[in-house]
């Protein structure tokens, strides 16, 4: 698994809670690199060349709130990041804060939560590592 916070504001602490809680719960082995919406081409190669085996890409987005799901412009930008780490291969998206953007994010699978407490980041990955109620 490749993981790749998204991160829209300046604290990366829920960022690096949940890949540190998240690898810890699913107990095999994980790269994970920060990012946003400025990474460059180049530096998106770089860092696909050290997770090419990776066979799921997973993207934690920490939006903030007012992140409005119509901003096009914004979308697209994403999406072209998603696209180009994951390169075909199954992309999981987990969306913190606004579980509304995710209408902007072209994924295979989604988990949503309302905020990037640390309860909903544990909620994010008992869901995840399959441990949880349905």
């Amino acid at each position: 698994i490749a993981g790749f916070a998204f991160m829209q504001g300046e604290d990366v602490n829920p960022g690096a809670l949940f890949f540190k809680y998240f690898a810890q719960a699913i107990e095999c082995d994980c790269d994970f690199a920060f990012v946003d919406e400025n990474i460059s081409n180049d530096e998106i190669d770089t860092f696909k060349s050290s997770v090419r085996t990776a066979e799921i890409m997973l993207f934690a987005f920490f939006l903030n709130r007012n992140t409005r799901s119509d901003n096009e412009e914004f979308a697209h930008r994403i999406n072209s990041i998603v696209a180009r780490f994951a390169d075909n291969r199954p992309v999981v998206a987990v969306v913190f804060g606004n579980p509304n953007a995710a209408e902007m994010i072209r994924a295979n699978e989604f988990v949503l939560t309302f905020s990037d407490s640390l309860p909903s980041i544990a909620a994010a990955i008992v869901k995840l590592s399959g441990r949880g109620i349905e």
